[in-house]
């Protein structure tokens, strides 16, 4: 009702307002259009997917997973060494291996100095219990080999150099720690050599002071022998000598004795 009301006052007006209104429309349309082409409903229903122009075709991988370990080392076709499922198996054949049979298949693989087989050396040598600072050689030549290693495998081949790296600073840590807890057991058999030599040294001045002891007790003992022995002779002499001089003097007052007499009467007798 009001449409046509306005049409019929404004005829012109009215049709050059409707066809810029439409413009309008046809404009959003045309430049949505490739947006919304990108845009397909899956079949079924769900959330709309956007559709790659570049897309990579799907490619099977082949799976690694049951393929036996005597022949998986051999493997050196461009297929299998950008295959991320036969590293992921190298790697559990490589720890279903002895240190031993590792060394001896390490010596056996082909080595080459492309990354593939320097990946390959250090999975076995690992096992193998190689020297840390070779491993960590060959890591670093494959660090610089990273360019020539396909995309889908450096994020494994960077999870496996993390995880070396953590093993090294635990071999590392682990060797400081023997290391410490070796110069200590040094230095508590150093102690106790000491306390040894102490202790014999400690026995044989007891035994000296003890043999002391027992010549000083001898001695005392002989002095207080001699002492008794002279005092004993002292005294024996000294009786000789009062037995002697009593003997003298008894036979003199006997031979003094008659002549007083004899001397009175001469005085009485002129």
């Amino acid at each position: 009702m009001n449409a046509r009301f306005f049409r019929s006052l404004f005829p012109r007006r009215y049709a050059v307002a409707a066809s810029t209104l439409w413009g309008r429309v046809l404009r959003i349309l045309l430049i949505s259009s490739p947006l919304l082409v990108g845009c397909a409903q899956p079949v079924g229903g769900g959330t709309p997917m956007i559709i790659e122009a570049n897309r990579e075709p799907n490619r099977l991988l082949a799976d690694y997973s049951r393929v036996d370990c005597r022949p998986l080392w051999l493997a050196n076709s461009r297929e299998a060494m950008a295959n991320s499922l036969y590293w992921l198996r190298a790697m559990d054949c490589a720890a279903q291996l002895s240190p031993s049979q590792a060394l001896t298949q390490a010596n056996q693989t082909p080595t080459s100095s492309d990354w593939a087989g320097l990946w390959k050396q250090s999975l076995l040598r690992e096992r193998a219990g190689t020297v840390p600072a070779e491993q960590r050689q060959r890591i670093a030549r494959l660090a610089q080999e990273s360019e020539d290693i396909p995309g889908g495998l450096i994020p494994l081949l960077q999870l496996w150099m993390d995880k070396q790296q953590l093993a090294a600073f635990q071999d590392e840590a682990r060797a400081r720690a023997q290391h410490l807890q070796d110069d200590h057991n040094k230095a508590l058999a150093d102690l106790r050599e000491q306390q040894n030599q102490l202790r014999e040294q400690l026995d044989i001045t007891t035994r000296k002071l003890k043999n002391l002891t027992d010549i000083e007790r001898q001695l005392s003992a002989r002095k207080a022998v001699s002492a008794d022995f002279s005092d004993g002779e002292e005294r024996r002499d000294n009786a000789q000598t009062r037995s002697s001089s009593e003997t003298n003097v008894k036979p003199l007052n006997a031979e003094t004795s008659p002549a007083q007499p004899g001397s009175k009467m001469g005085v009485n007798n002129p």
